[in-house]
């Protein structure tokens, strides 16, 4: 995330993942980060596109990330 001049610190707010299924999970950010845990119910579909947006706030500019993760059907 890039400051907002003349902005700096530790950004704040929420960052938004699409899971590329119809999922869509928000985050808060915690000393800068946000983290969390998803589970995939199936694999069909996969690879997905998985979109992160942040909204940016008072200091920070808005942003946004892309990745694919594949997903494999769970093994016996």
């Amino acid at each position: 995330m890039t400051p907002d001049a003349p902005g700096a610190g530790t950004p704040t707010g929420e960052v938004l993942f699409d899971f590329g299924n119809g999922d869509l999970v928000s985050a808060t950010l915690s000393g800068g980060l946000a983290t969390l845990s998803y589970t995939y119910l199936s694999a069909v579909g996969s690879p997905f596109t998985v979109n992160a947006s942040y909204s940016g706030d008072g200091d920070f500019l808005e942003s946004s990330a892309t990745d694919t993760q594949q997903v494999e059907p769970a093994g016996p």
